[in-house]
This record gives C-alpha cells, structure tokens and sequence, in this order.
C-alpha cells in the first residue's frame, strides 16, 4: 500500500504561491479571460423606443430589435474611455468651441473673459469613463438582449442577447425577469449573464412634522421661539411647501435680532442665509410648477440685497454658505464662477454631499453634451443627495392596448410625464414604469371618484415595488 505524505502547512503556501503565479501569467496571455464586470440594472420606463437611461436622457434602441415592452438600464464604468475614446475627446473640443462663440456672444463686462476663461478650465479636458447600459424584452421574443451606448450618442448599440443565472437558493420575490426590480449583469468581452439584483434598500420613512405642536415646549425668549419657528418651517423635507413662510420668518427674527444685538451682528448670518435659500427656491422648476413668481424682478431684487448683506457678515466661501454663493452665481450666469465655488466646497466641506448634483446642473445648462453625460452618470454612480427616486412597476389586467389615468404627481422627464400611460406587456396585463420619490403618497385615479392611493415606504419597495390596480370595469357603474 502507497502511504500519502501527511500535507504541511508550508506545502499549503508555496501551493497558493502557485497558484498566484499561474493566476498571473494566465491574465497576462489571456487578458479577456479576466473576471467579468459586474452592473447593476435598473427597471426603467419605455416610452416609444426609446428608454430612460439613469444618467438621465432617453436612449434609442436599434431598430431591428422588435417592439421592446421592457427594459432595464445601468452604466458601465470604463476608466480607458472605450473604443471611441480620440473621437469622442474630439467630439467635446468641438463642442467647447461652439459654445466659446456663444458664451462671447451671450456675455458681457469687464469680466467676461475671466469668466469664459473659469468655464473652459473646468470643461476643457474630456476623459470618458460612464457608458449606458440596457437589457430589454421584447414582444414575442423569449431571449432578453443586451446593448450599450459605446460613442455617447444617445443611440444604443446591440450586443447580444445573454443567459440566466438562476439560483434557487437566492430569497427572491420574483422569479422571473418579467418581475425584476433590478438585475445583475456579468459581462465578458464575448458574453452577458444575468441574475436576479433584488430590490434596493430604501430607508424607512420619518416622520415629517410641519409644525410645532401647541404647547410641546415650555415658554422661551422670544428670539429662541422665533429661532425654533424658523428651523421647522425650513426642514430639508418640508421647506418647498413653506418658502413665503420662512422668508417672513426670517424677516421677523431678523428684526428681533438687530434690537438685541445691533445691525452688524454675526447672529444675523444664519437667518440671512436661510431666507436668501428660500428666495432661491421659488425659481427651481418644480417650485414654479406650484406657485409661478409674480414679479421675478422683484424677487432678484430681494435675493441679491439678501445675499450681499450675508456677504457683508461673514466668508460666502464658507463651507456653511457657500452653496448659496454657487446659487447665486447661477443665478447672475456666471457657471464658470459657480464652478469654482463648487470645488472649494468639494475640497473644504467634510462632507459635500451636494457636489455631483450640483456639479451635473450646472455643465448641462452650459449646454455641453458629452461632459454634462458624464457628469450625470457620475452623480448616479457617486452623488449621495438628492436620494434618488425608484421605479415603481404598475400592472392591471386588462386586453385593451393602452390606457391613461391621471396621477397626482407631478411630470419629471423621462422618469415620469404627468399621467400614466399603462401599454399592452401580455395578452391580458398592461404596465408601465414610473420613478417616483421615495416615502411619498401618491394617487392613480382610476374613473371618476374612484382612486387608488398607496406610499413609496421600505416595505411597498422591498415586496416588488409593484402597484396592482383594479380593472375599470370592476367599478359600479
């Protein structure tokens, strides 16, 4: 009988040393073979043929793929720039120099040049990195395919179709691709697989007071209660609804407090700041959707004497202020500058967790294309505030080809337009996907009086993240 040699610690190392070199020169000779990337893909909406891309713009699918009835859709992170790297970083001088023409045109002043000069500082050099990704079904085909944005056009590229990794172990709610919220895609330079990604995580909701409850507290110096008002009015979560309300907040405590310290006081800051904040507000685009400005010359007046008076008290470079300095050069056209500010606050701030968004807002309005692309998908890969909404799934069974029902949401394109637009998916089952803010209520209305409510909370997203909605005909007539 042959005796084995009893295995030795040492043997066990010098085999893992082995290992690691076969491991090595196997990646050097076959670089290919290399472990595949892995994305994850998002449920996304399918208007037409086009989908909606996370970094936010509608991506044409091939033509000779079939009607897409679903689609997921992620980015690819390439730090070598693609195949297409020399001509898209020619694609973005170009662009550049069109629109050095136009900032001349557009600008004027003494600081002009300084200004273009900021700009193309910060736009100049173009490296890609982000790439759109999407896996789509389609009507009458079985196998789900796969297609990526190579030269950032907008224009999705085929691929291929990819195969199932199914795991029966997995704690799934859905079993099949057809009920993914997400999935998970393993590329190689030949092949694609797919798995189930599993809902994201969604923190639970809080609750959001808007006022303070009569009585709550005990009594207090009035500068103190014009304080607490103040803050409560002006919640992160809250204070859109309230901006007239802060601003007279404001406006009231900094009265109290030039009677108890003077004019000049530094305890005027914090209320300058966030009166100058909500006057900011009423220009954004959802803000106005509500309640359009009246008299937007009036309001800059009031902005710009709100802000020069905070300036006058304390650094506006500040990481506490000087993202309302970003506002405010935005405000005045001048992105190049706001560009600089942004970067002080990225490097000063320890926690600028409003850089990518900001960042992404302020290149597209400088109307560059590929970089503004970019930073968009940066801000999806990267940024951490806004939080991002999620798609939500809504299904009813029904064998007409399309409907329309009115939402109480409003329109944010491409993640979602202002009705629903529910389209044939199946024989009996129409769907359509919207991305919704998370820990909001919403309602469909189904007929007349009749409407279905539900919430955007942790437990509606983690069972699926699908809204089933009663047929019209199960209504009484």
């Amino acid at each position: 009988m042959r005796h084995r040699r009893p295995v030795r610690c040492g043997d066990g190392i010098q085999a893992c040393r082995m290992f690691g070199v076969v491991s090595f020169c196997f990646l050097l000779l076959f670089p290919n073979a290399a472990w595949p990337e892995t994305t994850v893909l998002w449920r996304t909406p399918v208007i037409g043929r086009d989908v909606c891309g996370l970094s936010g713009r509608q991506l044409a699918l091939p033509k000779d793929i079939g009607t897409p009835i679903r689609a997921w859709a992620g980015i690819l992170t390439d730090p070598g720039g693609g195949r297409f790297t020399d001509e898209l970083r020619l694609r973005h001088l170009k662009q550049v120099a069109e629109r050095f023409s136009a900032w001349k045109r557009q600008l004027s002043g003494t600081d002009t040049s300084i200004e273009i000069s900021k700009r193309i500082r910060h736009t100049g050099t173009f490296q890609p990195v982000y790439f759109d990704v999407a896996v789509v079904q389609c009507e009458k085909k079985p196998a789900l395919q796969w297609m990526i944005d190579n030269d950032l056009d907008g224009a999705l590229e085929y691929s291929g179709t990819v195969t199932f990794n199914r795991n029966p172990a997995a704690d799934s709610v859905a079993t099949s691709p057809d009920h993914w919220l997400r999935l998970s895609l393993a590329t190689t330079a030949k092949a694609a697989e797919i798995s189930d990604a599993g809902p994201p995580g969604v923190d639970k909701s809080v609750a959001v007071t808007d006022r303070p409850k009569s009585g709550s507290v005990l009594p207090q110096k009035k500068i103190q209660r014009l304080k607490s008002r103040l803050v409560t009015l002006d919640a992160p979560l809250t204070r859109k609804r309230h901006l007239s309300e802060i601003v007279a907040a404001a406006d009231e405590l900094i009265l109290e407090l030039e009677r108890e310290y003077g004019a000049d006081a530094i305890q005027l800051a914090d209320p300058l700041y966030r009166k100058g904040r909500a006057l900011g507000y009423r220009e954004l685009p959802d803000v106005v959707a509500r309640t359009p400005v009246k008299n937007p010359a009036q309001l800059k007046r009031d902005f710009e004497a709100t802000f020069a008076r905070l300036q006058s008290l304390v650094d506006v470079t500040q990481p506490k202020y000087v993202l309302l300095a970003v506002r405010r050069e935005r405000h005045r056209g001048y992105r190049g500058a706001a560009l600089d500010l942004l970067e002080i606050y990225r490097r000063q701030h320890s926690q600028p967790d409003w850089y990518h968004k900001k960042r992404s807002d302020l290149l597209r309005e400088l109307k560059l294309p590929l970089i503004a692309h970019q930073a968009a998908a940066d801000l999806w890969c990267n940024g951490t505030r806004p939080a991002r909404p999620v798609p939500v799934i809504f299904r009813i069974d029904s064998e007409a080809p399309e409907t329309v029902l009115n939402v109480s949401w409003t329109a944010a394109m491409p993640w979602r337009s202002d009705s629903l637009r529910l389209r044939t998916v199946s024989p009996s089952v129409m769907e359509r996907v919207a991305w919704l803010p998370v820990n909001s209520t919403y309602q469909v209305e189904l007929a007349p009086n009749q409407f279905h409510e539900f919430k955007t909370d942790a437990a509606m997203i983690q069972s699926g993240s699908v809204v089933r909605l009663r047929r019209i005909s199960e209504f009484d007539q």
